[in-house]
């Protein structure tokens, strides 16, 4: 089996398990039982998170160990050069502008933020927040770091980044169609910017400035006060 066959064998076998989580019902039931509707909604959201996270980046980096490859092989062992500051500072400055207008529109409200509680305290924002990062780092970590990196290995940068993006869009399609087709955009320069680079850690950090800033801005347009 080639390097990308089984690299998307194995993020298949990570999205599908991350979707077999997501969907259980007895674990939603168990949170709701116990923590009542608005907390065992917030707890699940986590709780599917923290799976995410450990499913996509665990997966990858034993994954890639296990066949031969480093972490410096995947793009996480290598620090974040001047480069990536860069690509950081102006792709997150445009992800928080854009965020500031799309955040408000309906069908983004409908599905931001994704826990939907009354009030935030500030003890579940920062439980939020922190989950988003660990999340998306397993994320980038399983996309731009196993996947395109073994990609890469096979073939040009164009091919790499078109398999790359249309297994990203896939992974979106739950999410409707608006947020799959935005994908692909996103996910091309994501990549690029990890070959530009060397590593994920511009990709992450985006792509948490993406999220957070949504987050933070959907909670703002539905007026979902703060708790002290």
């Amino acid at each position: 089996m080639s390097q990308t066959a089984l690299s998307v064998a194995i993020v298949t076998f990570a999205f599908l398990a991350y979707l077999s989580f997501q969907g259980n019902k007895a674990i939603i039931e168990l949170l709701t039982r116990k923590y009542g509707n608005e907390g065992g909604q917030w707890r699940h959201i986590v709780a599917v998170r923290l799976f995410g996270a450990l499913i996509f980046g665990g997966t990858s980096v034993i994954s890639a160990y296990a066949i031969g490859f480093s972490a410096g092989y995947i793009g996480i062992a290598i620090a974040p050069t001047m480069l990536s500051l860069v690509f950081i500072l102006c792709f997150g400055v445009l992800m928080v502008i854009v965020n500031f207008f799309a955040a408000r529109t309906d069908g983004n409200l409908a599905m931001y933020p994704q826990i939907r509680i009354e009030k935030f305290s500030t003890s579940i924002l920062i439980v939020s927040a922190v989950t988003w990062l660990l999340y998306l780092l397993g994320y980038e970590i399983m996309l731009r770091g196993f996947l395109f990196a073994f990609c890469m290995a096979e073939f040009d940068l164009k091919s790499a980044i078109l398999i790359n993006i249309s297994i990203y869009a896939l992974i979106h399609l739950p999410k409707g169609m608006k947020e799959t087709i935005g994908s692909l955009p996103m996910g091309a320069v994501l990549c690029y910017i990890t070959y530009k680079t060397g590593s994920i850690w511009a990709a992450f950090f985006i792509h948490a400035t993406l999220a957070l800033s949504n987050e933070w801005f959907s909670i703002k347009y539905h007026k979902l006060l703060w708790k002290k």
